[in-house]
């Protein structure tokens, strides 16, 4: 067995290793850290089954590692210079892994292109909008060139773009995709309301935890307008619902969040559903079936609730 490390993905894309070594390869991507692979290197204790005292030491750390993000060399270096060092990582993608690979002149447009999505992590992507706003600010650009952007972008795995779930193909393209970035440190370089992106932060690590399965991700919209986050379909043709919220204390959230799983479950035929929280823990017994709210610390390692 031959091993090829790579410092980027500027001379090679993923899709094309495959071609240049005739198919003979298996591909396995590397992601920014994890919570748990957080916790383990920064060295902090994570026992199986933690006492309250220790649940709350580690619901201090995800909070913590929402804002900051899982990039390795920002566990090491002073807070002060996060968002320099995110930054420099995101201009590294613009000017070599975009730029530089595919000969594009434009980068006013393509820059601002990749900060209307870092700062609209978990929010749905209009090209048409983006068009247009882009046009009334006087840049030149075609819709057909924003398409191509967003495919660069995901290539270089910085920003990925999850599309709604239909059954007909021609209907899923019509409608608007949802963008994540790689890593919600990258909403924190870019965000200009700190407070407003807890949010977006936890629904962005939902979105990476889900990525790394290697399933088919897709975001779910019906008639009513309600919305479910995340709609993963499985080899075997069944279906998981995930949605992720910071909390459901909120007797307005949680009914929100509640009657827009219980409509998908009912559409779907899907007898459990997940809804993902920073700390909080129930189940949640409906007419189409079980909701089950789970920690993300919980739901995306091998913690035990009990």
């Amino acid at each position: 067995m031959k091993l090829y490390l790579t410092g980027s993905s500027a001379k090679l894309l993923s899709r094309e290793i495959a071609t240049e070594l005739r198919g003979r390869c298996i591909t396995r991507e590397i992601f920014p850290l994890s919570f748990s692979e957080y916790l383990e290197f920064n060295k902090v204790r994570s026992p199986k089954h933690p006492s309250s005292k220790v649940k709350s030491a580690l619901t201090n750390h995800l909070q913590k590692y929402l804002h900051q993000g899982g990039f390795p060399e920002i566990q090491s270096i002073a807070k002060e210079f996060h968002r320099e060092l995110l930054q420099d990582y995101v201009d590294t993608v613009i000017y070599r892994d975009i730029a530089e690979r595919y000969e594009i002149s434009n980068l006013p447009v393509l820059k601002r292109f990749i900060l209307h999505c870092l700062q609209n992590a978990a929010s749905s992507l209009s090209i048409n909008k983006i068009y247009n706003t882009f046009r009334s600010m006087g840049l030149s650009i075609g819709k057909n060139s924003l398409y191509e952007y967003l495919g660069y972008i995901e290539d270089s795995y910085c920003v990925f773009s999850v599309p709604a779930f239909e059954l007909s193909a021609r209907k899923s393209g019509l409608k608007p995709k949802k963008i994540y970035p790689v890593d919600p440190g990258l909403t924190t370089a870019y965000t200009l309301k700190d407070s407003m992106e807890h949010a977006a932060r936890l629904e962005t690590a939902v979105f990476v935890h889900l990525r790394k399965q290697g399933q088919p991700i897709f975001y779910f919209d019906m008639p009513s307008g309600y919305e479910v986050d995340f709609l993963i379909q499985k080899d075997n043709g069944t279906i998981e619902l995930t949605q992720a919220c910071l909390s459901i204390k909120d007797p307005d959230t949680k009914k929100r969040e509640l009657r827009a799983l219980e409509e998908a479950m009912q559409i779907l035929q899907v007898k459990q559903a997940t809804i993902v929280t920073l700390d909080e823990s129930e189940e949640i017994i409906v007419q189409s079936g079980l909701i089950r709210c789970v920690p993300f610390m919980i739901w995306s390692s091998n913690f035990s609730e009990d």
